[in-house]
């Protein structure tokens, strides 16, 4: 029987809520360090029951839209997924050397930018190869250091789903925003405001994956605003994570080495109410948004790149200014 979209949708987000409630009782727990925002143990894994229910439902949801349940760039996507999801659980576990980790990255990453129909041809293509599996690792990496606070990484994630779901060119695009979209809202009300469950890394990398591999989808459309609708959308994860690592590399850190230097962490240190920055991240995305299909279509990339990153550049202004004032110590 062919279940309409809608209906398998709601079936995925109860499903993905489902295998979180089923994690929080499996209690695999994470113990907080010094550099850990949370102060008590918390179950971490929930993002075992996003990646499940979106690897469980992504088949029978292309084919409600007419679309082959397994074509290459999918099966691609999903076996990426699927391998990622795996090393990270372990991770999770047990801590692996961060060269496995990174190997593995590549390798998933590899995997979906040669099977994902790209814009380049011709001898630039191995070119374009290189470029798409550092961008797909550039995500996986960048929403991993920024999850360290309640639903930032996953409900800034579900804003980008449900942005690129709306917008979408195509229906195979379409229905695989949604679906993840609706895994991660199945598991946010279970992190955010309170956590009850962490995703791991087998939530933040694997999710960080489709996200990324969405963009690669739409550096296809004609529609020249939607190739930077999901950069911009990132843009406030992005502009941390590149902000930081430029602030520690000219200050001389081991990069390498774990910290709590980011922006966000920053602000959580200054005493800003968490579940206040985490919102403010969603509103980031949205802003992406905003100037992805309203600015740009209107102006050039530069002019709307200035606008897009003048939030950004407020927010780093009040942060280093109360770091300054709060004298919170190394950062």
């Amino acid at each position: 029987m062919n279940l309409p979209p809608a209906t398998l949708l709601a079936a995925a987000f109860l499903a993905s809520a489902a295998l979180v409630r089923v994690m929080i009782r499996v209690g695999v727990m994470d113990i907080p360090v010094h550099r850990s925002s949370h102060t008590r143990p918390i179950p971490k894994g929930g993002g075992i029951g996003i990646i499940a229910a979106f690897l469980l439902f992504l088949p029978p949801l292309r084919w409600s839209h007419g679309l082959p349940p397994l074509d290459l760039p999918t099966t691609a996507l999903l076996t990426a997924i699927l391998l990622l999801s795996i090393v990270s659980w372990l991770d999770d576990l047990h801590s692996f050397p961060a060269r496995y980790k990174l190997a593995t990255q590549a390798l998933a990453a590899f995997l979906i930018a040669t099977t994902t129909p790209l814009p380049i041809t011709g001898p630039l293509w191995y070119m374009a190869i290189a470029a798409a599996t550092a961008w797909l690792m550039l995500i996986t990496n960048a929403v991993n250091f920024i999850d360290g606070i309640n639903g930032l990484a996953s409900g800034t994630l579900a804003t980008i789903g449900l942005g690129v779901a709306l917008l979408a060119p195509t229906q195979a695009t379409g229905c695989t925003a949604a679906l993840i979209a609706a895994c991660l809202l199945g598991f946010l009300p279970f992190n955010y405001p309170k956590a009850k469950i962490f995703m791991g890394d087998v939530g933040s990398q694997s999710t960080a994956l489709i996200i990324g591999t969405l963009a690669l989808t739409l550096t296809n459309t004609p529609s020249h605003p939607l190739q930077w609708l999901v950069p911009m959308m990132l843009s406030g994860i992005l502009f941390d994570v590149l902000f930081t690592l430029a602030r520690r590399t000219l200050a001389g850190a081991r990069l390498s080495e774990a910290h709590r230097g980011h922006l966000y962490q920053l602000a959580t240190r200054t005493s800003l109410p968490a579940p206040a920055i985490t919102a403010l991240h969603w509103l980031f995305a949205l802003w992406g948004l905003t100037c992805a299909t309203l600015i740009l279509p209107t102006t050039n990339l530069a002019l709307t790149s200035a606008v897009l990153l003048l939030p950004q550049i407020l927010w780093t202004t009040l942060i280093c200014h109360r770091a300054i004032r709060h004298d919170i110590g190394i950062w």
